[in-house]
């Protein structure tokens, strides 16, 4: 758009526009955003790969390195994100997938899987009891490869938890509940008039809500949090949250909590 000044650029509504570390749009604004974050993530981690994957430094060292590096390069400004199950999801994966790549865990296909890729490769000419002559395994590598992808993937998926619990490193959903407890404890704890402060208790001027689930918010988790533990109603975790020594204690049950059962 040209103006009488120069030119501006004039995002379209399903279009997204980075400003001050942050993606913004204005239909799909937590999705966009995470999607951002989880692509600066893998940037930050394979410029690192080498240190992170490289097995001349010890894994409590590359678990450390990764934790100060591509971890907030990912959870930047996640205190602000309404989270689903989905989302949830995601971030696990994504977590799980660059920690399997630092343990250097590769699956093997099960030795039926290769017989049979054999023997579709091989001439219609050929002698099967050649081929299984061939390829015929000893006990250890049947064992080794008799295991599935999905088998696989439960199997690493223990032993990165594991490795997480031993260097007292929190899963990202842990650590992204942890951050949007506090941010909302200091927003609700703040007297100085900001606009964080400000939009706590603004309701749109919807003259009547549409049809099906309103979206869910900002305060929602903390709102079932609440009603949950003491039945309380709306908004109680602000008047919650003055008490600081109070709000401190009940951080680890919230980020404990089974939000989506």
């Amino acid at each position: 758009m040209k103006l009488e000044h120069g030119e501006i650029e004039v995002v379209p509504p399903a279009g997204s526009s980075a400003y001050l570390g942050k993606t913004m749009n204005l239909q799909s604004v937590h999705d966009v955003e995470i999607a951002a974050r989880i692509d600066r993530a893998w940037k930050k981690f394979f410029a690192s790969k080498a240190d992170l994957c490289g097995r001349h430094v010890n894994l409590k060292s590359r678990l450390k390195l990764f934790n100060a590096t591509v971890t907030p390069t990912l959870l930047y400004g996640s205190g602000s994100w309404t989270m689903t199950a989905d989302r949830e999801r995601l971030l696990r994966t994504t977590q799980r997938r660059m920690l399997r790549w630092m343990l250097g865990a590769i699956w093997k296909r099960p030795l039926e899987e290769e017989l049979q890729e054999e023997s579709w490769e091989s001439s219609s000419g050929s002698n099967s009891s050649h081929l299984e002559s061939e390829t015929e395994p000893n006990d250890e590598t049947e064992k080794l490869q008799e295991e599935s992808w999905i088998e696989w993937i439960q199997r690493c998926t223990h032993t990165v938890v594991r490795h997480l619990e031993n260097a007292t490193i929190d899963d990202w959903v842990v650590a992204q509940r942890r951050r949007k407890w506090r941010l909302a404890g200091h927003t609700a704890r703040r007297t100085d008039h900001r606009w964080s402060e400000t939009v706590l208790g603004w309701e749109p001027p919807y003259s009547h809500r549409p049809r099906g689930h309103p979206c869910k918010r900002l305060e929602s988790d903390l709102d079932t949090f609440f009603f949950e533990r003491e039945g309380a109603p709306r908004w109680v975790w602000q008047t919650a949250a003055k008490d600081r020594e109070k709000w401190q204690e009940l951080e680890k049950e919230f980020v404990a909590r089974a939000w989506y059962r």
